[in-house]
């Protein structure tokens, strides 16, 4: 990729991810599985990661604005997630699909679900996805920070979180370690990673078995929260 500023590589981002995020809610919209769920909170999360981890190159009430009603959404998605993977963790230890236990999670996994899906319709009956581009397009909050090489923005950034995320695993590796510590430790490997896959285009594929490593631990960590939220 060329050498651009961090204002424009912010603008370019964001315009993908939102596309990416408006294509994902639809898909929700019409079919409620466990994985088009899963999708809409990843395309959630990328695209919030572009707006905080540039926050400076949007207009700061606007972004703030788009970053609250996402946390709705992501927060009503998670809810039927949390359903879904409590089906999926009692089926290992209880087969049966008639089980009471189940029958009840499903029935709150299809409220959840409606609840997410009244989100979703008001979203896309706001036209929201139009707005968000026209608004994020405003006065930046802080130019400084936009006229900035973005590769020298990436460095910067990407090392910080760096030294953040080997910190917290050096806590989370430890014998009696809590679970607040494993729970800090991923969520900065998940900042980490999805920073890594936002300024991916500037490095091509050298970052790809890094992220693959991180992909791994988050996925060993993400199965000792799914048991903690299950409990």
């Amino acid at each position: 990729m060329s050498s651009s500023t961090t204002e424009v590589f912010a603008a370019e981002q964001a315009s993908k991810l939102l596309r990416r995020l408006a294509s994902q809610i639809a898909r929700t919209l019409k079919r409620h599985s466990a994985k088009e769920v899963h999708d809409l909170r990843v395309a959630i999360r990328r695209f919030m990661c572009v707006l905080v981890v540039l926050k400076p190159c949007f207009p700061r009430n606007e972004s703030r604005k788009i970053r609250r009603k996402l946390k709705k959404i992501m927060a009503q998605a998670g809810g039927v997630r949390d359903r879904d993977i409590a089906v999926q963790l009692i089926g290992k230890v209880a087969p049966s699909q008639a089980s009471p236990l189940v029958r009840g999670v499903r029935a709150e996994r299809d409220e959840a679900a409606k609840a997410l899906t009244v989100l979703l319709k008001r979203w896309e009956g706001r036209n929201l996805s139009t707005k968000w581009r026209e608004a994020l397009e405003g006065e930046s909050s802080v130019k400084e920070f936009g006229v900035d090489p973005v590769e020298a923005t990436a460095k910067r950034m990407l090392l910080r979180m760096a030294k953040e995320y080997f910190r917290s695993g050096e806590e989370a590796a430890r014998e009696n370690a809590s679970a607040e510590e494993l729970h800090r430790f991923r969520i900065a490997g998940k900042k980490f990673r999805y920073t890594l896959d936002l300024f991916a285009p500037l490095y091509g594929a050298s970052t790809n078995g890094l992220i693959q490593q991180l992909k791994t631990i988050q996925t060993l960590l993400g199965d000792i929260n799914d048991c903690a939220t299950v409990q």
